[in-house]
């Protein structure tokens, strides 16, 4: 589905489900949000039920997870007890904030019989309700391959505009519309701009047709996004040899030739040019129905680097050719190298295995899956690219529908909003510590004395989530089949060899690393011995 083809139904539901993300998240206390200089990112998990297969005109949208935040450890900070989140990017918090979600849905079936999304155990292993489907939303474009896209594609011009003119509605009523949680004016207020955004970003569209040039310059200059990266970071001036050696009739893969969805085959010194046709996998072919081709002079870069092992390298020459595409690449850090993959790389592998992981899979009959993704596109945002990074890499995963809103994050980064936010929040619908605040990787404000305890972890760390793995796993009927993987030594047995048992899964991963993802790298052995005991 390209961007023109997204169905008015399917824009009332991503905006219903960008409302109810941003509701949630008015909700929660300041604390671990930016300040007026400070931006962050959001990212939601949302449930939604339905009668039938057309989720749209969904009977219920609630959100069961969210998360906040942009840091990521080095290399060297990471715990060998499993009691760090590595990883504090939005997307990342709000999918293990999910995980102590499915936890306590799972707990509720085997303690009671009853679950707001299970209905039956079957040999020991919870299966999810015909129509519950799960939906996950970012505020932003995912760092890694999904941020990479020529800034002629649409959705890199006009965003700027929309989002000023939108912002002030909101911070004029933010506390009016959205301190009403859940109510129906904040709904139908938050729809209003919604439909305000789309009207202007058309006005904007039309604008640009007409005098592309003149308009992109215009709005180049007040937001400054010829220079920017999506990420914040700025795109290095290149004095590099622009002369590229290639066989006749292909190129490396890059913007310049593969992104989106096809590329026009090129002669050696042609100009570089970009077509669009239906091919998923970024092939070099040819097309006979080409559009009118325009030149791309430059791409929206990313910070993530690609793996050592990756044998995709980055080109760095100028313009389009500063990036590979389809890499895996692990988050940017300062100073210290992360060994944290991007949220893109991490979105493609949920979407290939399921987003549920290797532990839940022992605890469940199939995959938990994403129906769709909904990224609010009023930032530099190329769904052809997102389609690539997530989807089109991996052979025989799930298909979720890529989808847009055009309702905006009040805490975006935008006009004054440049420094990022050094918390990350963590909210989860259960009852017990549903909200958690987390910095550098810990929980905020922790002693050291506390620091190594239940009451001074995060409840999203993998230590305490292998605690709710055993707890829960201790409860299940029927396991006979699980006896020698769910027996008595459960909680002393290493992290490690516990994931190693979900063969399925695991099986299932390594068909995927194997094909198209040979270059993931395990994390040390090192950080993967501990025990629910220790």
């Amino acid at each position: 589905m390209s961007i023109t083809q997204q169905s008015e139904n399917a824009t009332r539901f991503a905006d219903r489900v960008a409302n109810c993300c941003y509701v949630k998240y008015a909700s929660l206390p300041k604390t671990g949000k930016p300040s007026s200089r400070e931006w962050t990112p959001l990212a939601g998990v949302v449930k939604v039920e339905h009668q039938d297969e057309a989720f749209e005109d969904a009977l219920s949208v609630e959100v069961v997870a969210l998360g906040t935040g942009s840091k990521c450890l080095g290399r060297t900070k990471l715990s060998p007890r499993g009691d760090v989140v590595n990883d504090s990017h939005a997307e990342v918090m709000a999918r293990r904030g999910f995980l102590r979600y499915l936890y306590c849905e799972i707990h509720a079936m085997y303690s009671t019989g009853r679950s707001e999304i299970f209905d039956r155990v079957i040999q020991g292993r919870c299966r999810l309700k015909s129509f519950v489907t799960f939906h996950f939303f970012a505020s932003h474009t995912p760092c890694g391959d999904a941020s990479i896209f020529p800034k002629s594609d649409v959705g890199s011009e006009g965003f700027g505009e929309c989002l000023e003119v939108v912002r002030g509605c909101i911070e004029t009523n933010q506390h009016s519309e959205l301190g009403s949680v859940g109510t129906e004016t904040n709904v139908t207020n938050l729809l209003r701009v919604s439909r305000f955004v789309q009207d202007k970003f058309s006005n904007i569209r039309q604008t640009y047709v007409k005098d592309s040039t003149k308009t992109c310059a215009a709005i180049f200059k007040k937001r400054k996004l010829s220079h920017e990266t999506i990420e914040g970071n700025k795109c290095p001036d290149q004095s590099i040899n622009t002369s590229i050696k290639y066989e006749e009739g292909t190129l490396p893969q890059t913007v310049g030739n593969s992104d989106l969805r096809a590329v026009t085959r090129l002669k050696p010194g042609s100009q570089n040019f970009v077509g669009e046709s239906n091919a998923t996998r970024g092939d070099v072919i040819c097309h006979a129905s080409l559009h009118k081709a325009r030149p791309r002079k430059d791409i929206f870069r990313t910070g993530a680097k690609c793996l050592p092992t990756e044998p995709r390298q980055d080109p760095k020459l100028p313009g389009v050719q500063y990036h590979t595409v389809a890499a895996l690449r692990t988050k940017p850090g300062r100073g210290d190298p992360t060994l944290s993959l991007s949220c893109s790389d991490k979105l493609a592998r949920w979407n290939a295995v399921g987003i549920q992981g290797a532990l839940l899979s022992l605890l469940l009959s199939t995959p938990v899956h994403l129906s769709s993704i909904v990224i609010a596109r009023v930032c530099p945002h190329s769904q052809e690219a997102l389609h690539r990074a997530v989807v089109g890499r991996v052979d025989g995963g799930s298909r979720p529908l890529l989808l847009h809103s055009l309702v905006p994050f009040v805490d975006a980064r935008q006009g004054d909003k440049q420094q990022p936010c050094a918390a990350s929040i963590v909210w989860c619908n259960v009852s017990h510590r549903s909200v958690e605040v987390a910095v550098e990787g810990r929980k905020q404000g922790v002693t050291k004395k506390a620091a190594h305890t239940t009451a001074g972890r995060l409840l999203v760390c993998k230590k305490e989530l292998l605690r709710q793995f055993v707890s829960t796993a201790s409860l299940a009927p029927c396991m006979e089949h699980f006896a020698d993987v769910l027996d008595d030594k459960l909680a002393s047995r290493p992290y490690w060899e516990l994931k190693s048992c979900a063969q399925e899964y695991q099986l299932s991963w390594k068909q995927v690393r194997k094909v198209h993802m040979h270059a993931w790298a395990d994390k040390p052995p090192r950080l993967l011995q501990f025990t629910a005991l220790d």
